[in-house]
């Protein structure tokens, strides 16, 4: 959790009251979900972790109860909870102390909690009151996850992160990075004062010697141009000195280096999410408040006298904010405090720009928001004088004079920069023509699109820079008052503007609650008085969003349809062109047919403008940047970085009027412009770089202040990643600029670091690589590696992209001249050119600090490729068998060939007169932009049919005839289709195509930009075309009358399209409903990138191509975030596609949830090799799965989204072929591959001996996205592919949920014999209508094909359970030791209700219904109904099934097991009345088993003090189809099961098996008696108790043993009832349980062990000894000993005499029903020595003094549990030779005996040697870790 919830945190936060039964199945997977949901172990209390070895248990929790940390306190409530004391105990301690409850019930949900509710009540009413979250005890397991979702939602809704401290990179990154850094600040912090200055400017201006000027180093006279980027790292503004050695470069120099989502973008949406940390622009004003006074003095020329405002921030030495154990801590990383900064003298990093035009391509990676430019400029370049264009380069770009050059780096920094707040201003009655949708600082509803009272013109929205800081929401309602004498020292009021003639009202803050009035066109007929526009910081704050769709109150009608009355020039560039004639007339482009029969505004002269400049193209329908205050609903502007013009060359310039000429042309050229705003224009510094003087003394104390003024100035840092940081340092000197991931984690699990989790540690890095100190991308490409130096980028890059005389080689050798002119001419760069360049690099790096470029070649080239600086252009081969080509990459910011066009535009194609132009907002279309364009096209389209020139290119289309050209002019695009046949049919693919393109190129690098798809008005007129742009503000086309038809044919489409829904199937589809709150939305949605999921929308047809675009202009991420939700109508369709493509934002959306249908997406190779196969396994694990054929001109990306958006799919197995990665299947201008969600799609690369890194190559430029999901690889050898690698792809594609239940079903069926098998297949056939399959043997083959069949969906056993019961084959018995398994099914069935004299039902649904009618009971009676485990009764312990038992020591009176074996069972109940008497019959109804048609139903009953008896004949039953009614009037067990009838001897048939079973019974139906016995020891005593049947008469025992207390039985026991024996003695208590053996108990009896620790007192102890059998989920008390001992001189006395005597213990049998058996056996115990005799094993061999005692000997018993089917693994382990294993195998008859036999031998023969860490180090080798974890 981030925020101040950490940062003030000093305990737990959540509680969790729970008792002890329910930890394990949900407890601890709840705290592991709430880790999971971020929260840490010091946050959630929970006894594994948070008491100690030694604290006082009580004292711990109710100290945790009683914190204030604590803030939520989840009770855990279910039956178990409620029959406990201490959970009682915490609640009424949480509520004492007012802390917040979250219950969570937990029930079996048969009556929608109502009883449990009325439990609930009586338990404790506060708690019942409380809305809590109920869970049913079947579902706990899957709904874990939920719940732990709903308590961290809470812990959210309590307490908002505090961020104000939190870095921007940090905030950014989402709420995980939030709480590493939190935690991280916790154990120290540091504050770090440190930033860049940014030296930029036109070349041969005189930089890089105004920057050794400025840091006192030696100026040159013949100073080379700078290559790229040079930089100064770490300069101390004390003494502005270069340092000596190189410091730590934490802070120093590139924040924002190569992001991989530039500051700018991050910081618009943290702005927008309301970020209080967000950099403000530094007005004159603010900076005068910042400065202290000697720099007032310097920059304003005023004395100290002049002002005596106080400094914001006091000076401040980075020591007084570190305290001394964070000073020790520094002292110990290596790093100083000056090397940190401080508050008065930060740090400054300078950074030499390259000025020649060549780099421009480049330089805007390194822009960022965070420090200061420093705009160099040569007073001897005029700003209206042309400068030389070099290298074509800047006549590309349009930089022609020194105004030129100007205006672009200040455009540069500005649209690099920009970012806005979400704190929209009210839209009111008339919508602002801002080109925005309406953000008010309120999530959007989504579902509907906005409703608005007119629709607004799309276009350009004002850019003034500035926002409107009134204090106060804007006068809404009623007009501005003017007339009054300005009041001074208030906020002026902004509802509309000043009158001209008249001075504003500003006396009165803005009066809120009304939205403002902009119905009527503002009059302004004289200028205002205002010296300057108002200061402005904040944006208008509204309470409420704006309602709109109602015109505004004002007390008249808003007027509306009439031209603005402005009185101010339109914003052209340029200064206005005087003496033109006015241009009136005609009202302004609205985006709408004028407006008529309005009168006009008269009093004025309606002003309609200034005449346009001529020369450039004018965008109509667009607000004109006026310089001014915003207009009510533009997004304002903060966070811009200032900049500082400094002119050099003073000593060339001998007249001083000249300078100020030269400034005051400066400032009149930039002002009205919104970049002109970053410019500091108190001062423009002019300076001599050849001499030492004043000047550069003001300069660096300016620097120095504005520095310190900058809003990342005292960032608090983790000390632990400063440490990290100083360690990266050290690894970058003695090891290179590069390391391994996995390296950087050995450093930081550095104690001082403790940094352990991978995922941590990758968000550390990522702060680094934000703030500039590495280089590392969390992606799968790229996150192997770690760049130390972002130095290294800038030589990569200036190592290809540099001016001619730095290119290496060029002029010595001729081969390599040759390869740079064709990477000029033609912008490809060889491979082998460059192997070359960065070889003889190397060799010259070898010298200095390390050769490492051709070492990193790969993963530079991947970096170069993000950032669309190169992008490889080799020839695609579509056949493995191709001879493969020079691999080549292209390069756009090298080319410097003029345009061919003859090449451009070939004789034999037509051109089309309609052209599409993509217009850039500002009159700025950024250098690198149509670069990147250029780079992406050719990844895209290849360089084998397209023309590449500087400033323009042609490229193909799908299409072999058409083609079109991109032309960059001034600030626009143009493009233009080519045909062949005078028939243009690619003008909408193009569209789309481009539009995708420049919206990606957007997102990752300049976020804020802003561009109009636009038809020309004026087509003929090519000099000064007006643009008109194509869609208004919600996408549709209301302008569509105006364009014309011929543009329309091209480049629209014709109509709407069908708007698919999600879901293209099925039946009332499950609906999930968003989990995540609005702040999430607007945290992540700030800062996501969308491009992906409009493409996938509009290929479904969600919306329209003028709404994408209309949404791809739109100016922040988040505007364009909640506006694509509000303009997609099937939010379901939304929700899938955002599932499909941007998986991080799922939970956001409600989305249907998706079937269970797998896919597989092939062409038709590999089909019998691998795609049907795999369809076989997949059905087979319980996949339905389908296969779809890739057939013509299937475009994979189109196939696969069309099969994502169908929720029916879960997912699609994309088989990666020879044939599908042809260019027939990735058209051209198709969008690029969207999907990038791996819980969807799983790629599957099948490739030819020798040919995978070709497919992969020729993957990687078809479609990256898909490259860089983790694919399965198979190498296809002319065979079908192996069932393992088919079955770890199924696996795959199985969710945990599904693997779990197939490896459980694994178990359950290896766990059958032959039998088994046979058995239930017949059964299963039966009643599924299957043949019977006589192949089928293996117990796998029968689970596959009922998986197959859908017969055992996922996670239900249910169908299973009765076909194993009417088997005869014990389901609980199998499961009882597996994992994962319902509880329900370890257990029998139980059922309890009340049912009064009215009559009704109780049910066990799916088994057995008993049916009381009315009159029947005489008043309320409680019944309770089980089923009865029948096979656990019958079977053989080592066995499953009941017939393993036969013959049951019952000898010749048993019948022939042939005909045992046609014997299926019904299920057997036992219904217990608790004592109540019934009047009449009552009707059980159950069902008989399958293929029991025409058999004999024979009924067996237990009678209490009777036995088994067969009651078939005495018993009213019926038989109907598959159901069976039995009328009874007593109840006890009643057993049922059918045989098949031979016609010929159906009485004697049924009589012999029926008299077989009842003699089984009886022989397995214990009346026990239990007999305790003790055996004195040093330090303990042993204890047996001895469970003899009635018919076993002697009571002798071992020698050395005294007999101590014996009772009988109050219940009947049965063989394979597990059974707790509790012994308490002197406070002391422990228990042990174990399965009763019939066999054993009528032998000799069965023996029960215990090891008791011996009283320490003389005196008399009594002991008490209580035997329960398992009655599920309770235990059932069924005997009860009391005894004595007393202490002598070494030996213990006991007293027979005082124990109870059997009368006064034993219980009246149940007279009409007793409670149900419990025989569900639990774990298997070890046999006692007694139950070796009786089974004919003897005794171990180890004499009794040398048998294990004591915690060894429970050792041992949990080994023999849990391995002894590994016996003879174990005993190699523990070093027994192959002739002992084979002598312990004959000797003994079964695994158990064998495994204690060798267990024992081993003790014996080692000593002390033998000791629990050895047998734990065997067990874990033998693969029993758990096991070994148990002892």
């Amino acid at each position: 959790m981030a925020g101040r919830l950490q940062d003030r945190q000093t305990g737990e936060r959540v509680f969790i009251i729970h008792a002890g039964e329910d930890k394990a199945q949900f407890v601890e997977p709840l705290v592991h979900a709430l880790q999971d949901e971020g929260l840490s172990q010091q946050d959630v209390f929970y006894d594994g972790w948070s008491i100690e070895i030694g604290e006082s248990i009580h004292d711990r929790i109710m100290s945790t109860l009683a914190s204030e940390s604590l803030e939520l306190v989840v009770t855990v409530l279910s039956q178990n909870t409620l029959n406990h004391s201490w959970p009682k105990l915490e609640l009424e301690t949480a509520l004492r102390h007012n802390k917040q409850l979250f219950p969570v019930w937990l029930d079996d949900n048969q009556d929608d909690f109502q009883e449990f509710n009325g439990m609930v009540g009586k338990y404790c009413p506060t708690l019942k009151s409380i809305r809590g979250y109920k869970v049913p005890w079947s579902r706990a397991r899957e709904e874990v996850g939920k719940v732990a979702r709903e308590i961290v939602s809470k812990l959210k809704k309590r307490d908002e992160p505090d961020t104000d401290d939190v870095p921007i990179e940090i905030l950014l990154r989402g709420p995980k990075m939030v709480k590493s850094y939190k935690d991280a600040c916790h154990q120290g912090k540091v504050r770090v004062y440190s930033t860049r200055a940014d030296v930029v400017g036109q070349f041969r201006s005189g930089k890089t010697c105004f920057i050794n000027r400025l840091i006192g180093q030696p100026v040159k006279k013949d100073e080379p141009i700078t290559d790229g980027i040079q930089i100064t790292s770490d300069v101390q503004t004390k003494t502005w000195k270069k340092p000596k050695e190189e410091p730590d470069e934490f802070g120093a120099g590139m924040a924002g280096l190569l992001m991989q989502t530039k500051p700018d973008a991050e910081t618009s949406a943290a702005a927008e999410v309301g970020l209080k940390k967000a950099p403000v622009i530094m007005t004159e004003e603010q900076l005068h408040v910042k400065l202290e006074r000697p720099a007032l003095q310097a920059v304003t020329g005023k004395t100290s006298a002049d002002s005596e405002e106080p400094d914001e921030k006091p000076e401040t030495s980075a020591s007084s904010v570190i305290p001394d154990n964070v000073a020790k801590r520094m002292r110990k990383t290596d790093f100083t405090e000056d090397e940190l900064g401080t508050a008065e003298h930060p740090r400054v990093s300078l950074w030499d720009f390259g000025g020649q035009a060549t780099y421009y391509g480049t330089h805007h990676c390194f822009i960022t928001h965070r420090g200061i430019y420093i705009l160099v400029m040569s007073l001897l370049q005029k700003l209206s004088e042309d400068v030389p264009d070099l290298d074509y380069k800047a006549s590309v770009d349009n930089l022609r004079t020194g105004g030129d050059y100007l205006d672009h780096w200040l455009n540069s920094i500005r649209s690099h920069t920009l970012q806005h707040s979400t704190k929209q201003p009210p839209v009111t009655g008339q919508p602002l023509d801002t080109g925005q949708p309406l953000v008010t600082g309120q999530p959007l509803v989504t579902g509907q699109p906005p409703v608005t009272g007119q629709p607004s013109v799309t276009g350009q929205p004002l850019d003034t820079g500035q926002p409107l800081d009134t204090g106060q929401p804007p006068v809404t309602g009623q007009p501005p008052v003017t007339g009054q004498p300005p009041v001074t020292g208030q906020p002026p009021v902004t509802g509309q503007p000043p009158v001209r003639g008249q001075p504003p009202v500003t006396g009165k803050p803005p009066v809120t609650g009304q939205p403002p009035v902009t119905g009527q066109p503002p009059v302004t007929g004289q200028p205002p008085v205002t010296g300057q526009p108002p200061v402005t910081g904040q944006p208008p704050v509204t309470g409420q969003p704006p309602v709109t769709g109602q015109p505004p109150v004002t007390g008249k009608p808003p007027v509306t349809g009439q031209p603005p009355v402005t009185g101010q020039p339109l914003d052209t560039g340029q200064p206005p062109v005087t003496g033109q004639p006015t241009v009136t007339g005609q009202p302004p482009d609205t985006g709408k047919p004028p407006v008529t029969g309005k009168p006009p505004v008269t009093g004025k002269p309606p002003v309609t403008g200034q005449p346009t400049v001529t020369g450039q193209p004018t965008v109509t329908g667009q607000p004109p940047d006026t310089g001014q205050p915003p207009v009510i609903g533009q997004p304002p502007v903060i966070g811009q970085p200032p900049v500082i013009i400094v002119l050099t060359h003073k000593d060339k310039v001998t007249d001083k009027e000249d300078v100020e000429t030269y400034m005051q042309e400066i400032l009149s050229h930039i002002t009205g412009k919104a970049a002109g705003k970053l410019v500091m224009q108190d001062q423009i510094f002019v300076v001599d770089n050849t001499a030492e003087g004043n000047e550069f003394d003001e300069l660096r104390n300016f620097v120095r202040q504005v520095a310190k003024g900058l809003p990342h100035m005292g960032e608090e840092i983790p000390i632990s990643w400063l440490h990290l940081n100083s360690k990266l340092r050290k690894m970058r000197k003695e090891e290179g600029p590069f390391c391994k991931f996995q390296e950087v984690a050995e450093l930081a699990r550095d104690p001082d670091i403790n940094i352990t989790d991978e995922r941590t540690l990758a968000l550390v890095l990522t702060f680094l690589h934000d703030r500039g100190d590495i280089i590392f991308f969390d992606e799968p490409s790229l996150r192997d590696d770690v760049t130390l130096q972002p130095q290294v980028m800038i030589d990569v890059f200036k190592s290809i992209i540099t001016v001619l005389e730095y290119q290496q080689d060029r002029k010595k050798d001729q081969e390599m001249k040759k390869m740079w002119e064709r990477l000029e001419q033609e912008g490809v760069l060889s491979d082998k050119l460059l192997t070359e360049i960065w070889r003889r690099k190397d060799l010259d790096l070898e010298k200095e600090k390390g050769a490492f470029l051709l070492r990193h070649k790969t993963f530079l080239k991947a970096l170069m490729e993000k950032y669309y600086l190169l992008c490889n252009a080799t020839h695609l081969s579509d056949t493995t068998d191709e001879p493969q080509h020079e691999e080549i990459y292209f390069v756009p910011a090298l080319l410097k060939c003029e345009r061919d066009d003859n090449e451009l535009y070939p004789n034999n194609m037509y051109l089309c007169l309609q052209a599409l132009y993509i217009v850039f907002s500002e009159k700025f279309l950024p250098g690198g932009m149509f670069s990147r364009l250029q780079a992406l096209c050719v990844r895209r389209l290849g360089l084998k049919r397209s023309r590449v020139y500087a400033g323009c290119a042609r490229f193909p289309t799908d299409d072999d005839g058409q083609a079109f050209v991109v032309t960059k002019v001034n600030h626009f695009l143009k493009v233009e289709l080519l045909s062949s046949s005078n028939v243009f049919t690619e003008g909408l693919r193009v569209r789309k195509f481009l539009s995708s393109a420049l919206f990606e190129i957007k997102e990752k690098w300049i976020p804020c930009i802003q561009y109009d798809l636009c038809y020309s008005q004026n087509e003929e007129t090519r000099d000064n075309p007006v643009f008109r742009a194509l869609s208004s503000e919600d996408g549709s086309l209301k302008q569509f009358w105006r364009i014309p038809s011929a543009f329309r044919q091209v480049w629209i489409d014709a109509g709407p399209r069908s708007n698919r829904t999600a879901n293209e199937g099925g039946d009332g589809p499950v609906i999930l409903w968003p989990t995540e709150d609005v702040e999430k939305f607007k945290a992540i949605g700030g800062m996501c990138t969308i491009g992906r999921v409009l493409d996938c929308i509009d290929l479904a047809g969600g919306l329209t191509q003028g709404q994408c675009d209309h949404i791809r202009n739109m100016l922040t991420p988040l505007q364009r975030f909640l506006y694509m939700t509000t303009l997609v109508e099937n939010q379901l369709l939304l929700g899938s596609a955002v599932e499909t493509c941007l998986p991080e934002l799922v939970d956001l959306f409600c989305r249907e949830e998706r079937g269970q249908e797998v896919v597989i997406l092939h062409t038709d190779d590999y089909t019998a090799e691998f795609v049907l196969p795999l369809q076989t396994v997949a059905r087979e694990s319980g996949l339905p799965c389908h296969t779809e054929v890739i057939t013509g001109t299937d475009s994979i990306t189109e196939k696969t989204v069309e099969l994502l958006l169908n929720t029916r799919i879960r997912m699609v197995l994309l088989v990666i072929s020879p044939q599908v990665v042809h260019d027939r299947h990735w058209p051209n201008l198709a969008y690029e591959f969207p999907v990038r969600n791996e819980k969807l799609l799983l790629p599957i690369l099948l490739y030819p001996k020798g040919s995978r890194d070709q497919m992969v190559r020729v993957l990687q430029q078809r479609s990256p996205v898909l490259c860089s999901l983790t694919p399965v690889e198979i190498e296809m050898e002319g065979r079908m592919v192996s069932e393992v690698r088919l079955q770890e792809i199924v696996h795959k594609v199985m969710t945990d949920e599904e693997r779990d239940f197939y490896q459980t079903l694994d178990r359950i069926f290896s766990r059958l014999d032959e039998r088994d098998v046979q058995v239930l297949l017949r059964v299963w056939s039966a009643r599924t209508g299957n043949q019977e399959s006589p192949g089928m043997e293996r117990p796998a083959d029968l689970m596959k094909a009922m998986v197959r069949t859908g017969y055992i969906p996922t996670g239900d056993l249910g169908m299973l359970e009765k076909d194993m019961m009417a088997a005869g084959i014990s389901l609980p018995v199998i499961v009882r030791d597996i994992p994962g398994v319902p509880e329900e099914l370890k257990y029998t069935r139980t059922t309890e209700a009340t049912v009064g004299p009215m009559g009704g039902e109780v049910e066990i649904p799916g088994f057995v219904k008993l049916v009381v009618p009315p009159g029947v009971l005489q008043q309320d009676t409680r019944i309770t109904m089980s089923t009865v485990d029948v096979a656990a009764i019958l079977r053989d312990p080592e066995s499953v099934n009941w017939i393993s038992g036969y013959p049951w020591s019952l000898g010749e009176d048993a019948c022939s097991r042939e005909l045992l074996e046609q014997v299926l069972f019904s299920p057997a109940v036992d219904v217990n009345l608790h004592g109540a008497q019934l009047s009449g019959p009552v009707e059980v109804q159950t069902w008989r088993p399958p293929c029991s048609e025409g058999m004999g139903c024979v009924l067996l009953r237990h009678h209490d003090g009777e036995g088994w008896a067969d009651v078939t004949a005495s018993t009213s039953h019926h038989i109907d189809s598959d159901t069976l009614s039995m009328s009874l009037q007593t109840f006890s067990i009643i057993s049922i099961f059918s045989i098949e009838v031979d016609l010929m001897a159906p009485v004697r048939a049924i009589q012999t098996v029926g008299k077989t079973l009842r003699d089984a019974f009886s022989y397995r139906t214990l009346d026990c008696s239990f007999t305790a016995y003790i055996s004195p020891g040093v330090d303990e005593m042993e204890f047996h108790l001895v469970c003899r049947d009635r018919f076993v008469e002697t009571s002798q025992y071992r020698q050395g043993f005294t007999q101590c207390g014996s009772n009988h039985a109050t219940y009947p026991l049965y063989n394979g009832d597990l059974v707790k024996v509790n012994v308490s003695l002197r406070g002391y208590e422990q228990s042990t349980e174990e399965p009763l053996r019939a066999t054993l108990c009528r032998q000799s009896g069965q023996e029960i062990q215990m090891s008791l620790r011996r009283p320490d007192t003389r005196h008399r102890t009594i002991g008490e000894v209580d035997v329960m059998k398992l009655q599920h989920p309770q235990w059932l008390s069924v005997c009860k000993l009391t005894f004595w001992v007393q202490a002598g001189l070494g030996d213990i006395f006991t007293r027979e005499d005082i124990t109870t005597p059997p009368a006064t213990l034993r219980s009246t049998k149940r007279m009409s029903s007793s409670p149900p058996p419990a025989t569900v056996p639990g774990k298997k115990r070890r046999r006692s020595e007694s139950q070796q005799m009786d089974d004919g094993a003897g005794p171990s061999g180890a004499g009794e003094n040398t048998r294990p005692t004591g915690d060894m000997q429970k050792c041992f018993v949990k080994v023999i549990t849990k391995v002894s089917n590994k016996w003879d693994d174990l005993a190699r382990k523990l070093g027994f030779n192959e002739n002992e294993i084979d002598g312990i195998h004959d000797s003994k008859k079964d695994q158990d005996h064998r495994c204690r036999e060798m267990l024992n031998r081993w003790r014996n023969r080692e000593g002390r040697e033998a000791t629990l860490q050895v047998l734990n180090q065997a067990l874990i080798d033998i693969g029993e870790r758990l096991t070994a974890e148990s002892l």
